[in-house]
């Protein structure tokens, strides 16, 4: 079971009367940035004070756009 999901919503508004078409890539862009940082995964992480998954095998899933 995935201790988190990630999905891309690109599409909506962040606030009343903003264009927030910027944002559509941004999911794309963080999907790149993960790749890059997948052989880092099991370093200790100091912000959650341990490995990412803690150690064990790690379990995220990519639910696409939406």
């Amino acid at each position: 079971m995935p201790r988190a999901v990630i999905f891309g919503a690109g599409h909506g508004s962040t606030y009343r009367g903003q264009d927030s078409s910027g944002y559509a890539e941004a999911a794309n862009a963080i999907r790149t940035a993960s790749q890059d940082d997948a052989p880092l995964v099991e370093h200790w992480d100091f912000d959650l004070g341990g490995p990412l998954f803690n150690g064990g095998p790690g379990c995220c899933t990519d639910a696409g756009d939406i």
